[in-house]
């Protein structure tokens, strides 16, 4: 017959004795600390930890000895007859306790059959209740059993398997978010070798409550990570308190972790198991004196007898004091006079060093004298010469090609000698043969009179040549596979990167795993200076460039576990915010980096960008723009004042969407309540527009897509190069890679009605997307998208505007251009090269950017007013303002540069008012409006709608404030 021992308790009282519990709980350690041992003494020597590999997302684990068995969660329905087999198996017959921690499906669907195949003494389940098939047949099979039912309000404790388990409730009978998981009860087995936690599907809520009001400061050294590895904030809040040894994540391939928990794991050197990819079987040592309490095997069978040796050894090297690093007589820097480098050491000490780049070691050249250091670009080229950066064609249908082998051929244009750094790398070595840390510093000698290098910063990256340009690991060539397959003709006949790119290293090669350690020298633009030396990670960065072109784009992470630096040292940009990670864009793709930029300040920020020339390994590597990410803890929590677990972040795909940040399911679930309700609800009702408006920001819609459409973007599609951001209960739109724009193709000029056209796929075109037809029902949606289009063709887009800062690139960025096109000649460089006036491809671009801005307006302006079916006509708005140090005037969203007579024009539709804003100075008053050709509704408001029929000009008066 079941027994109820614990009824439902009021939640008022529950943190009360929750606390009363803690207490003693502490109490009860501190005796057991004082004796010198934390649990009794049972007799029992060791238990078995089963972790299976289910069908599913679940979670399951089996605890058992010859006497007593133990089972935290049951997976979901059918896992069971798995989870039966497996008690069979190692012949258990009972279960002391069965612990549920929550009521989701994939934790406790198995537990209906297991209660009625296996006896249960006792089972542990949490506060609520769920309405759902397995709750109600996890509740028939209770009712009809003779096991004791524990609902757990207060800490429980019980003793099974020599040991004591130790359940924590919730403290709280409702959440904020996450409601389900977040009841997730919390258990600890400790035994005297070593500690247990598992945290069922804790989210960030119920991790604070554990860690502030339940932890009682237990090394827990084998850990169950929450919510199946998807959520990194709270294990980050964990490994604030303990690092663990070993760590499970009970994922599946259909529902993988999110990398970024696995990266934080490796980060900190916890051991990593998958029960995705096979089960895992620990032994739990009971006793002390018996080594470590949890060890586990590479595979899923029991730990070697030599894993014992293999710890003992590891804390035998944690344990020897690392000698200090060598010490250079002269910093990374720009020099005009070759030198001699000094390299000293602590007494004793003899030191390694390599001048190639590679990480020293004691096989390393021995420094017995100054090493001389002077300009290497005389030198022969060592990197740049390779020709396997890309994959080979069976023609050359480049224009210029080199010939790699007989009827083959790649585009990578071997240049002739580029510029080069001296890069000096060394480390240190006492007389019982350990290693100091690796000292690395780039010289640049004689570059005061070199071309393309003032004005503009310097970064040198330095990394091991194998972890770069190795067959096997290196990042930035095809690779033995593709080698392979080429040299055995499987690639014949084939013309496409796209068809061979998934054998080449530089296109498979993605994630941390294809990350490498990476030593960073930056210098100032203003004299050349040293502004930081830092250690970080790499990655190749883009899709299609990263095998159809030799320059690579690159990603760079600051972390701490290369250098203790969790962001880069100091700031790239203006405004002081530093970065966690950057993306270093090839120069030649402006139009992505300067195109997003634009966008910055509106109803969104966007990525800012400055311009580097880069060295690769000590050679001259092209010009580059340092562009802000996303995708980046520092960038969400200093332009949206965002931690990790407060948004969501989504970058679209050709056809889904990535989870970068947060809940993995936010796109199935609340985007996809945004396109319904669009799609379900008429929109041309306010009520309906102004819910909509709350589940989405319309205003970040709209910037996004009217930038797109102005600027003929072809690459992009309701998903597609969109980045979505969730926080305050919306869904943002960020403008991101509009490179496909602005004249880059036959298919973006400025003649071109993007409107209407499919782009490059019919899928992508506007007529295609889930929301904008919809939207289009709705006047006020109309209204704002029209004028908003308008702003950025008179404002942001204008022909004026985009001149002047083209013009300013061009100056300011000639001289690095044209380093940057002899580095990659295309044919038409190398045509043109000694033609008057040519000057190099990056010039090139800009001007044919200029081109199509001044002919984009009239073309643009004329296809928005067809499709949104405008019946007015194109008018000149002209705004004066007498007084332009007592204030400043919007134009719906755009405050315009006023010429040295105080006045702007600009074009819009008469079909509706715009919008005009005051925003006076400090001292000075809003004293009206003024117009003769048009209508004003509010003359002294600050904010006023301005309509018209044809051309109109309006005057903003500010005033000076009386003093008293």
């Amino acid at each position: 017959m079941m027994k109820i021992r614990q009824q439902y308790v009021p939640w008022i009282l529950i943190g009360i004795v929750a606390l009363l519990c803690l207490a003693a709980g502490f109490l009860y350690f501190g005796k057991e600390e004082d004796s010198g041992s934390r649990m009794p003494k049972t007799g029992g020597k060791a238990f078995s930890l089963l972790c299976p590999s289910l069908a599913h997302c679940g979670d399951a684990f089996l605890m058992y000895d010859e006497r007593d068995a133990v089972m935290i969660d049951a997976g979901e329905a059918d896992d069971a007859d798995l989870l039966l087999d497996l008690m069979e198996k190692n012949n258990i017959r009972s279960l002391k306790a069965l612990i549920l921690t929550h009521y989701d499906k994939d934790h406790i669907g198995g537990a209906a059959a297991v209660l009625k195949k296996i006896p249960v003494k006792t089972c542990y389940m949490t506060c609520g209740t769920e309405e759902s098939q397995e709750y109600q047949a996890l509740k028939e099979s209770l009712s009809g059993a003779e096991t004791e039912q524990v609902i757990v309000t207060e800490t429980e404790t019980f003793e099974a398997l020599g040991t004591v388990f130790t359940i924590y409730p919730p403290l709280t009978g409702v959440f904020e978010k996450n409601q389900d998981n977040n009841l997730s009860l919390i258990t600890s087995v400790v035994t005297s070798s070593d500690a247990l936690l598992f945290t069922g599907d804790a989210q960030k809520e119920r991790i604070l409550q554990f860690l502030d009001r339940q932890y009682d400061g237990t090394d827990y050294t084998w850990l169950k990570v929450p919510h199946h590895g998807r959520d990194k904030k709270p294990v980050k809040m964990l490994l604030s308190k303990f690092i663990p040894k070993e760590a499970v994540i009970t994922s599946s391939d259909d529902e993988p972790e999110n990398e970024k928990v696995t990266a934080l794991l490796k980060e900190a050197g916890v051991k990593i198991f998958l029960t995705r990819k096979e089960e895992a079987e620990f032994t739990v040592n009971v006793d002390a004196g018996d080594g470590d309490a949890v060890n586990a095997p590479e595979s899923a069978s029991t730990a070697s007898d030599s894993s014992e040796e293999e710890e003992k050894e590891v804390q035998r090297e944690s344990s020897v004091q690392e000698p200090a690093p060598p010490v250079f007589s002269r910093e990374s820097g720009f020099y005009d006079e070759e030198f001699q480098l000094e390299l000293t050491a602590e007494e004793g000490d003899q030191i390694y060093y390599t001048l190639d780049c590679s990480e020293p070691t004691r096989k390393s050249s021995l420094y017995q004298k100054p090493i001389t250091i002077s300009d290497l670009s005389d030198q022969a080229n060592v990197h740049s010469n390779r020709t396997d950066f890309e994959p080979y064609l069976p023609l050359d249908n480049s224009g210029y090609a080199a010939e790699v082998a007989d009827g083959w051929f790649t585009r990578n244009i071997l240049p002739g000698k580029v510029d080069k750094c001296s890069v000096v790398r060394a480390v240190a070595v006492d007389k019982d043969g350990n290693q100091s840390k690796t000292v690395t510093a780039s010289f640049f000698i004689g570059y005061k009179d070199k071309k393309g290098y003032s004005d503009i910063s310097v970064m040198s990256l330095v990394s091991d040549p194998d972890d770069l340009f190795s067959d096997k690991t290196g990042i930035m060539v095809n690779g033995e596979t593709y080698k392979k397959k080429w040299e055995a003709g499987d690639f014949d006949g084939l013309t496409d990167s796209h068809l061979v790119r998934e054998y080449c290293n530089t296109y498979a090669g993605r994630g941390k795993e294809w990350e490498r350690k990476v030593h960073v020298d930056f210098f100032s633009d203003a004299d050349q200076s040293l502004v930081f030396s830092q250690e970080a990670g790499i990655q190749l960065h883009g899709n299609q460039s990263r095998v159809a072109e030799s320059q690579k784009s690159f990603n760079l992470y600051a972390r701490a576990s290369y250098d203790g630096n969790g962001t880069f040292c100091v700031p790239f940009y203006e405004n002081g915010l530093l970065q966690d990670k950057i993306t270093l864009m090839r120069g030649i793709d402006i139009r992505n980096y300067y195109l997003s930029e634009k966008m910055n300040r509106r109803a969104m920020d966007s990525q800012q960008y400055r311009m580097t020339q880069v060295f690769l390994d000590g050679e001259y590597w092209g010009i580059y723009a340092i562009q802000e990410r996303y995708n980046s803890e520092e960038y969400m929590k200093t332009h949206f004042n965002l931690s990790e677990e407060d948004y969501i972040l989504a970058k679209g795909t050709f056809d889904s969407f990535e989870i970068k940040n947060g809940d993995p399911d936010a796109i199935k679930t609340s985007f996809r309540e945004v396109r319904d309700f669009a799609a379900n609800y008429d929109l041309s009702k306010e009520d309906n527009y102004r819910q909509l408006c709350r589940m989405m920001d319309v205003n970040s819609f709209i910037d996004s897509y009217a930038a797109r459409l102005y600027v003929s973007d072809q690459d992009w599609s309701w998903l597609k190069n969109q980045y979505l951001l969730f926080y305050d209960h919306k869904w943002h739109w960020l403008v991101y890679d509009m490179d496909y724009g602005a004249g880059s193709h036959d298919t973006s000029q400025p003649e071109t009605n993007t409107f209407t056209s499919p782009r490059f796929v019919e899928s992508c075109s506007l007529k295609n997307d889930p929301l904008f037809p919809y939207l289009m029902k709705n006047d006020s949606f109309r209204r704002q998208f029209v004028n908003t289009f308008l702003d950025l063709g008179n404002g942001v887009f204008s022909k004026e505007k985009v001149r002047e800062e083209l013009n300013q690139m061009s100056e300011e960025l000639r001289d690095a251009g044209v380093l940057e096109s002899k580095r990659y000649p295309t044919a038409e460089y190398l045509e043109r090269r000694e033609e008057t006036g040519y000057i190099s491809e990056y010039e090139q671009v800009l001007k044919s950017m200029e081109k199509f801005f001044d002919k984009r307006f009239s073309y643009a302006a004329g296809y928005m007013a067809d499709y949104f079916k405008l019946t007015g006509k194109l008018a000149e708005v002209a705004v004066l303002n007498p007084q332009p140090e007592g204030g400043s005037v919007q134009i719906n969203t755009i405050t315009p540069d006023l010429d040295e007579k105080g006045r702007w024009t600009g074009q819009y539709y008469t079909d509706y008012p715009v919008i005009l804003t005051a925003v006076p100075e400090a001292g000075y008053e809003f004293a009206g409006w003024e117009t003769e050709d048009g209508k004003i509704n509010n003359l002294t408001a600050l904010s006023a709608e301005l309509s018209f029929k044809g051309d109109v000009k309006v005057r903003a008066l500010f005033k000076k404030i009386k003093e008293n």
